[in-house]
């Protein structure tokens, strides 16, 4: 299991949209790809930069994983505690990449992801640009609010401190 772990706007879904894409295309039909999304997010788009040219099959809580071989998974943050559960099981059945804030808008490490760290083989930390000073993959925390959309900014400690 990989986690992405970052802040709002950090490239976070970018990233776990590349590379299912990119397998996809290297490993063709052979192995069974999935790309999950919870049901609570109803935005048009997956990622603010530019979509690749997407050939991935698309899913959400309710879809049974077991036929699949790569499960990579967005905003995990926001599943239920029963579904960290059934990821943890297909752990070691799986390739499993799950990506999701590190932190709420309290600067509190979401329980999924609390959850999720000690099976994880490796953890990439990204970093966004801040919305308010302009420096460069500094924002660490957003102010907002902790539903999904877009409504808030992005900080770096300096500017969250004030």
């Amino acid at each position: 299991m990989e986690l992405i772990l970052g802040s709002m706007k950090s490239g976070k879904s970018a990233l776990l949209l590349e590379v299912a894409n990119d397998l996809s295309k290297t490993k063709g039909q052979n192995e069974k790809l999935i790309f999950i999304r919870p049901s609570c997010d109803n935005r048009d788009f997956i990622s603010r930069g530019r979509e690749p040219d997407i050939h991935l099959k698309f899913g959400d809580e309710r879809t049974n994983l077991q036929d699949y071989d790569y499960i990579f998974i967005d905003e995990i943050q926001f599943f239920n505690k029963q579904y960290i559960q059934y990821l943890i099981g297909l752990e070691n059945k799986k390739v499993l990449m799950l990506a999701g804030l590190n932190a709420n808008i309290h600067n509190q490490t979401w329980s999924n992801i609390t959850t999720l760290i000690p099976y994880a083989s490796a953890i990439e930390f990204l970093k966004a640009n801040c919305d308010i000073c302009g420096a460069k993959e500094s924002a660490i925390h957003h102010i907002g609010d902790d539903k999904v959309g877009d409504n808030y900014v992005v900080v770096c400690p300096k500017c969250y401190k004030k």
